[in-house]
């Protein structure tokens, strides 16, 4: 029988990997300077008004000032380092997420029940913690993880979008900003990112991302940038997603030191790619249905 404690243990161990894979993206995802955490905003209107900026001139601006869209292609490989808090439990996680070009992705997570991995070396998405174990990721949950190893997502290269529409000015999080709709070529995917109307970065976003068995909704916000390696970078960022609210704090990001060893996969995945390979073959002895013979 599972007892109150370990129940606890996994309710708190979800939580934390749901809000660290909402993470994922890359270090130098966009944010507003300091500010405190107001409620999330209204409900958007449906259709974008007139006499606003251009979607694309709003993320060019966003670009600019973080140090340029050469800046962040510059580099190929990142380790991020940080801490994450949340108001209901004591203590901190560590983090630490590395990735490279184009798309190869690991984060290695601490937490007071123990480690959480995820990770994609460019063909397999997997994750294994100590409460599910080992798994391989496929459909939906395998493609929010691929998409987020983009190493060069924060880059906004806009043939990967179908539509950026500028939709309103409104307040984020106390602050004015545009409201920019971001439509992928998909056109599965819909997400609504936040620039400050004053400084031009961006101060966060609210999307909709792959949760236990259905969407979950997700609000980041985004605060206090530094800069790395030539390309400016928020060092707190606020997520709320299913009831829970974390804090990550960025303590260091180091470019172009990573090693292609860094995203080998675990000894458990690579068994599970064994088993997965073995169960896909026919059995021994099975033989193979015989050929129809040509007609004459």
């Amino acid at each position: 029988m599972t007892n109150a404690t370990s129940l606890k243990g996994r309710k708190a161990l979800v939580g934390w990997g749901l809000a660290v894979g909402l993470l994922i993206g890359g270090s130098s995802v966009r944010g507003q300077e300091g500010g405190a955490t107001p409620p999330a905003p209204a409900a958007e209107p449906a259709e974008p008004k007139k006499d606003l900026p251009a979607g694309k001139e709003i993320i060019e601006r966003h670009l600019k000032a973080v140090g340029g869209r050469e800046a962040i292609l510059s580099h190929s490989s990142r380790v991020l380092r940080a801490t994450m808090s949340t108001p209901i439990r004591p203590g901190e996680m560590q983090i630490e997420m590395t990735s490279a070009k184009p798309n190869r992705f690991v984060q290695r997570i601490s937490t007071p029940q123990g480690e959480v991995l995820a990770g994609f070396d460019g063909k397999v998405a997997w994750v294994n913690n100590v409460m599910m174990g080992p798994q391989i990721l496929e459909g939906e949950q395998a493609e929010g993880l691929i998409r987020r190893s983009d190493f060069y997502e924060d880059a906004k290269d806009p043939s990967k979008y179908k539509a950026i529409e500028t939709v309103d000015v409104v307040d984020f999080e106390g602050r004015e900003c545009y409201k920019v709709r971001l439509t992928r070529v998909s056109g599965e995917e819909e997400s609504f990112e936040f620039y400050d109307v004053e400084t031009g970065l961006q101060a966060g976003r609210i999307s909709q991302e792959p949760g236990m068995g259905s969407k979950v909704e997700m609000t980041m916000v985004m605060q206090n940038y530094k800069e790395f390696g030539g390309v400016k970078s928020p060092t707190r960022m606020i997520v709320r997603a299913m009831g829970i609210v974390q804090i990550m704090s960025v303590t260091s990001i180091e470019y172009d030191k990573v090693e292609p060893s860094a995203f080998d996969l675990p000894e458990e995945i690579k068994a599970l790619l064994k088993e997965k390979e073995a169960a896909d073959k026919p059995a021994t002895g099975e033989t193979k249905p015989a050929e129809p013979k040509p007609q004459p």
